[in-house]
């Protein structure tokens, strides 16, 4: 089985919603090709314009709902995990 280029076209309706908010930052119309592809600068404007609720530039509302689910979720799995 091939992998699956993740992008906003190859999102279907019933895909997780963790994977529609990756697709959201990989089409990203802001550069001419995806989040992969962007130099660290680009990254981090991308990241400027939706990790904090008090800097949401307009239209990035959703992406910046995604971003804080998303954070919730990886601190929740990492405070979760039992100490060895």
């Amino acid at each position: 089985m091939g992998k699956r280029a993740l992008s906003a076209a190859t999102a279907r309706p019933g895909d997780h919603p963790v994977r529609h908010g990756l697709a959201g930052c990989e089409s990203n119309a802001r550069f001419s090709h995806g989040f992969a592809q962007a130099s660290d600068v680009e990254r981090r404007a991308i990241f400027d314009s939706i990790a904090f609720r008090a800097k949401v530039q307009p239209g990035y509302e959703r992406p910046a709902f995604f971003f804080a689910r998303l954070r919730g979720l990886v601190l929740g799995g990492f405070y979760s995990l039992p100490r060895a």
